[in-house]
């Protein structure tokens, strides 16, 4: 039996400016019906040197569920990832976070708009 056998090359196709929030950022998806918080994690250390002083190396990531299901989730993004969770189409909440923040899909909210969000949530899963 004889297969062919592929080589797969990643070829850069173009260069897309992804917002990548340097303070607090609040936001609400519509559709998913989620509130989001993201603290961005800036890099002050000089031990590594793929990174530099003051670039933003993680976000830490809130997500409030109220519809449906009542549920918070927390997780954090890692820079490097970003790139690979878009390209390869992957299929998790971090990757949707990405994609999320790539196609501007949410509405801008304040901090109290958040915290009420999670207060609520928290109140309703400890009944």
């Amino acid at each position: 039996m004889k297969i062919t056998t592929y080589e797969y090359v990643q070829k850069p196709l173009t260069e897309t400016e992804l917002f990548i929030p340097e303070k607090p950022f609040y936001c609400f998806q519509t559709f998913i019906r989620r509130s989001i918080r993201i603290i961005p994690t800036i890099w002050n250390k000089k031990s590594v040197q793929s990174l530099k002083n003051g670039e933003v190396h993680k976000l830490d990531v809130t997500c409030v569920y109220q519809d449906f299901e009542c549920k918070i989730e927390r997780f954090t993004i890692n820079m490097h990832m970003v790139q690979g969770y878009i390209n390869n189409n992957e299929k998790n909440i971090k990757a949707d976070i990405c994609r999320m923040l790539l196609e501007e899909d949410y509405y801008i909210r304040t901090k109290e708009d958040f915290n009420q969000d999670l207060n609520d949530a928290l109140k309703e899963i400890n009944k």
